[in-house]
């Protein structure tokens, strides 16, 4: 640790001067490697995992730690109380002063000489300059699910120098991120020899009572002088005193000693270690959280290497990943657009697979739950890099899925035998993404033998109940369930796709309310879903010929024709010479939106339906839409790219739903919500408009902005503007949003064009214009090792060349130019494309 930390802050002094910032005043170190300064306009942070338990690292300093629905430290923001914080004190002539090592619970505005946070793909880093004395924090889960928190502090005065070293833990461990009154009644904490042993008891039912339990074990590497307490109360100076300006963290000790609390005192680990550190002496103290299932079960002292080998596995493991011989990897140089630093971009594309790595395979989302969509659309992208951890996280999620096809819109992991908790509203969309998961996963892998495992189902008994089904079939089974339940939920009168609870655009959830008492939802349908499911039929149609099932394909055949007829005799409006492709309508067709004359009596277009009419094919067998799809996105681009609607819904709009709460130019209304910006890009490419597409590319790209409130290094779900309510660049969150998966793909599909289809057939059909003089992309597909290079040579015909041999050229209906490759005639598993123009 050591070694690292002086490595980091030497390249750090090298760089900070140099190294172009991001937004939020952040700045690549290296690829792998980001370093945080302060900033007031918002945070960045970063996620450690193992298995599923999540310790979330934020440059600001707090730390939260949760697995699925359950919480051991809560996430807090903007100033609240820590329930994780960690000190430094440097002795003086009176006490203590008291040094924040994360940066919360901070006792002056300006309390260290320097200050950074390090976020590198294993741990996290917090390294703190004050009077001479260097003092850090580094954290990281390790692959046995062990937290591992080290303290450390270097004397760089020419005198010895006292000081001390100071943890407190909070833990809630509950199936909540909410503290209440009661939180404190059931759960304790005890000072053992090793360290502190936490434990709570959560009382479900009658009959269901959870004990959880924590083993904190510490070790020095120096004999120090300890102080402890079991008690928030005595740490802080009194129950309703803060951390900053806690007695203890001045006097360097406690008022009393506590070394069991319980019921009416907040339960909290805490302690003070004091030593004197020598002219350039130093002293490590390390932490290990450990959740355990009963009290006896034993728990090892740490050894004295024990972090190092558990970091260098996890670096390994990363570096394989990320930079093996098997890993996804972009790269762009010479890019056209000068205002974009291509090492940024490049550096930029490194941390966005880790996003959406994490996004695919996490146990828990923002809050606790998983949404099936969400994941589904994460899986599409990281199988791209990882398939093998994918595959079991697509059972995982095709087990929430009913007997009747209709999947949960949110999940968690179940404990043991218990029914999991869920989000059962009825969003039509959830089997949609699912099916178009399996059919990437299918092309890019050739693993058909996804198709013949054997998994359950999750039925729903009532309101946000699920219980698991004695009945196992197989995962085709489970995706022909799944698309029935959709055929079953077409209005009859259209033929389109009933919205229900709501889509993809969740805030629009009016269109499906009924205004009969007996009946939960109207006949109000969704465009979007209804072109999702024209895709999901070809899709079907693709999975059944793996299984010679002419039946099957036979029927989405005539389903699809019959849709397409259907979509586009309901979906498209005409005013004079002008399309309009809707967005759906309310009940009894009542509403519209998205249309020439809404509900509000506003002429308005959106992003979602426009894009999505693409996306599934649909303009290919209507070329004439292209001209008022483009249209459409002109009208919705701004500053920081497509809107989702414009105009915004105001409240006069209300029977479309909850988005007219949402203030103008925020989320869904009249903001650019990335995601379906990301929508619109991919479909502009597929129209073969690239500059237009690259141009808003630009735009949604976070590294290109002056200012952002989340992390730059990943993408947000969204840009608001509206200069009534002072908001003009902030952004909602990141991580959980699919804008990452979505660009991800769009990057590899369209941009690189490959585009592999279930069988043999390969479609590479690259933009016909690229953002760089050099582009490369590497991947494994089919079991090939396959690199895409791109050259701009000056020359005036376009050039696709397989292993060196040039391939025929084919044009689809909007002048992009494609091949065609059979995969299973090409020998040798190493393949070699090139694009030339």
């Amino acid at each position: 640790m050591e070694k690292t930390i002086a490595d980091l802050l030497r390249r750090i002094d090298d760089a900070k001067i140099h190294a172009p910032r991001l937004p939020g005043n952040v700045f690549y170190l290296s690829p792998r490697e980001i370093v945080c300064l302060g900033r007031e306009d918002g945070d960045s942070r970063y996620p450690y995992s193992a298995d599923g338990l999540c310790l979330w690292a934020y440059a600001s300093g707090y730390l939260s730690l949760s697995e699925s629905s359950f919480f051991v430290f809560p996430p807090v923001n903007e100033g609240k109380e820590p329930y994780l914080a960690f000190f430094g004190g440097i002795k003086g002539e009176e006490g203590y002063r008291p040094l924040s090592l994360t940066g919360v619970a901070k006792w002056e505005r300006q309390d260290a000489d320097e200050r950074y946070c390090v976020f590198t793909p294993c741990a996290a880093y917090y390294l703190v300059k004050k009077e001479g004395v260097l003092f850090a924090l580094r954290a990281f889960v390790s692959e046995t699910k062990d937290v591992c928190f080290s303290l450390y502090a270097h004397n760089a005065n020419k005198a010895e120098q006292a000081i001390y070293l100071s943890s407190f833990m909070n833990a809630i461990m509950m199936h909540t991120c909410y503290e209440s009154e009661e939180t404190k009644w059931f759960k304790s904490c005890l000072e053992t020899n090793q360290g502190f042993f936490f434990e709570g008891v959560e009382d479900l039912s009658r009959e269901i009572h959870l004990h959880n339990r924590m083993s904190i074990v510490r070790r020095s590497s120096k004999e120090l002088f300890r102080d402890s307490t079991t008690s928030r109360a005595i740490f802080a100076g009194g129950r309703q005193e803060s951390l900053v300006g806690a007695p203890s963290l001045q006097e360097g000790s406690f008022a009393k000693e506590k070394k069991i609390t319980l019921f009416s005192d907040t339960a909290a680990a805490g302690d003070i270690l004091k030593t004197t550190l020598k002219p350039g002496e130093s002293v490590q103290v390390d932490y290990r959280l450990r959740l355990v299932a009963s009290r006896e079960e034993k728990v090892e002292d740490i050894a004295p290497d024990e972090f190092e080998k558990h970091l260098a596995a996890l670096e390994e493991k990363d570096r394989i990943l990320y930079e093996g011989d098997s890993a996804l990897k972009i790269s762009f140089s010479s890019l056209r657009d000068p205002t974009i630093d291509p090492q940024i971009l490049n550096s930029f594309l490194s941390t966005l697979l880790r996003q959406v790595s994490y996004g695919a395979l996490a146990k828990n989302s923002s809050v606790s739950l998983l949404g099936v969509r969400d994941v589904a659309q994460m899986l599409e992208g990281a199988l791209m890099n990882d398939p093998l951890a994918c595959r079991k996280k697509i059972l995982e999620v095709l087990s929430f899925e009913g007997e009747n096809g209709r999947f949960t819109r949110q999940y968690s992991l179940p404990k043991a035998s218990e029914d999991p908790l869920c989000d059962t509203r009825a969003f039509i969309d959830q089997g949609q993404w699912v099916i178009s998961l399996l059919h990437t996963y299918l092309a890019f892998t050739g693993d058909d033998s996804i198709l013949q495992e054997s998994i359950g189902f999750y039925n729903i008994v009532s309101a946000n109940r699920v219980h698991q089904s004695a009945l196992q079939t197989s995962v085709y089974d489970h995706l022909k369930r799944a698309l029935s339940y959709l055929l079953d939920h077409r209005d009859p009168a259209s033929g389109c796709l009933e919205t229900l609870y709501g889509d993809w655009n969740d805030a629009v959830d009016g269109l499906g309310r009924s205004s009969k008492p007996d009946e939960p939802f109207g006949n109000g349908v969704s465009a979007m879903a209804s072109f999702h499911l024209y895709k999901n039929l070809q899709e079907m149609e693709d999975i059944a010929s793996l299984f010679h099932d002419e039946t099957e394909r036979r029927h989405d055949e005539e389903a699809k024709k019959k849709l397409e007829q259907d979509v586009n005799a309901a979906l498209i409006e005409k005013q004079g010479s002008s399309y309009r492709i809707i967005h759906g309508w309310g009940e009894n067709h009542s509403f519209e939106v998205g249309s020439f004359a809404d509900i509000d009596h506003r002429d308005r277009v959106g992003a979602a339906s426009n894009a999505y009419y693409v996306i599934a094919g649909l303009e290919d067998h209507r070329t004439e839409m292209k001209k008022p799809i483009l249209e459409a996105f002109k009208r919705l681009d701004s500053k920081y790219g497509i809107k989702t609607f414009t105009p915004y819904f105001d409240r006069d709009a209300s029977a479309v739903g909850r988005i007219v709460n949402l203030p103008k130019g925020t989320a869904e209304n009249g903001a650019v919500y990335i995601h379906a910006s990301l929508f619109a890009i991919k479909s502009l490419f597929e129209l073969n408009e690239p500059q237009f597409a690259y141009a808003e590319l630009a735009k949604a790209l976070p590294i290109t902005h002056s200012y952002l409130t989340t992390s730059p290094f990943v993408m947000p779900n969204s840009y608001i503007e509206n200069p009534d309510i002072d908001v003009d660049g902030e952004s909602m969150n990141d991580w959980y949003t699919g804008s990452s998966n979505t660009l991800l793909k769009t990057l590899v599909s369209d941009v690189f064009g490959l585009q592999p289809q279930i069988g043999s057939l390969v479609r590479v059909a690259p933009a016909s214009l690229f953002p760089s003089l050099k582009a490369s992309l590497t991947l494994t597909l089919k079991g090939k090792r396959v690199r895409l290079d791109y050259a701009d040579r000056g020359q005036k015909k376009r050039e696709i060349s397989l292993n060196g041999i040039n391939l025929s050229l084919q044009e689809n209906p909007n002048g992009l130019r494609y091949a065609d490759i059979d995969w299973s005639k090409i020998p040798g598993k190493d393949v070699v494309i090139s694009v030339a123009d």
